[in-house]
């Protein structure tokens, strides 16, 4: 999959939206994702449903 065809706009939208579903724990997603794109898949779904960080040493712990 190529990197979407999104705006400035659509992606500064996209990351407010996404970063707030997971709780402080946007920095460990965007790692993952970044990791994906080295490979050249753009992963553009993620949400808590699909990528738990509930039990990385990192995460933030969910209120």
């Amino acid at each position: 999959m190529s990197r979407p065809d999104y705006t400035a706009e659509q992606w500064e939208e996209y990351e407010e939206e996404k970063s707030s579903l997971f709780d402080g724990n946007w920095e460990l997603v965007q790692s993952a994702l970044y990791a994906l794109k080295k490979y050249g898949i753009w992963y553009i779904d993620p949400n808590p449903n699909n990528i738990n960080c509930e039990k990385h040493p990192l995460a933030v712990k969910a209120k």
